[in-house]
């Protein structure tokens, strides 16, 4: 004979425990993802300090030894051949910013419809643009422990050169006079909520936290 009990020892799962269990792994599937979020903006802000201090580190080592300007600025008059050599390089960084700018210098002896370009980008003399990985931004410039410019240029020359309030200069004086152009720079990088800094030191030290 047919029994009831035996009827209910076979039946499924009732509606709300489905929903319970359906609210749990939703729960869940927010954790990781929200996790995983953290983790990718954490590597790609990580990836771009490391691109960021790179890319200086290796301007510092062409402007320190007079690497000469780009065959093809030769080519197009904008520098002669003889001025090929130490006309400096720097980094263009502008606040909120996805991506930094490497320059070459014109040098402070040209003409004076050009003088201003000596030390800052110009699309000119545009070498390379380096794209910050996806999500992050230069979001805070400071010099000197003044936080304010909206934009920065680290220029590294041998030579004498003329500094503002928003250039940071790192190449070496050739007459051996006092560095009192050097100037400290702080730049920070954001991905999400998380922010990590870049500084450049006044004797030319370079490094992140």
């Amino acid at each position: 004979m047919f029994s009831p009990r035996h009827a209910s020892a076979t039946q499924g799962f009732t509606l709300i425990e489905v929903l319970v269990v359906l609210g749990m792994l939703g729960i869940l599937a927010g954790m990781l993802a929200i996790n995983a979020r953290g983790v990718r903006e954490t590597r790609n802000l990580d990836i771009a300090v490391d691109e960021v201090v790179s890319t200086l580190r290796q301007v510092q080592a062409w402007g320190d030894t007079g690497r000469s300007v780009p065959a093809e600025v030769v080519a197009n008059g904008d520098v002669s051949d003889a001025e090929r050599y130490d006309r400096g390089y720097g980094v263009h960084f502008d606040q909120d910013a996805t991506s930094i700018l490497v320059y070459f210098g014109f040098g402070a002896d040209r003409d004076t419809s050009r003088v201003a370009k000596h030390n800052r980008y110009d699309p000119d003399n545009l070498v390379e643009t380096v794209q910050l990985p996806r999500g992050v931004t230069v979001s805070d410039i400071s010099i000197d422990g003044v936080a304010g410019p909206n934009e920065l240029h680290v220029l590294v020359r041998r030579g004498r050169v003329r500094a503002d309030e928003e250039t940071v200069f790192l190449g070496s004086h050739s007459n051996g006079t006092s560095h009192n152009y050097r100037s400290a720079a702080e730049i920070t990088l954001a991905s999400g909520s998380l922010t990590r800094t870049v500084y450049v030191n006044k004797y030319g030290l370079i490094y992140a936290d």
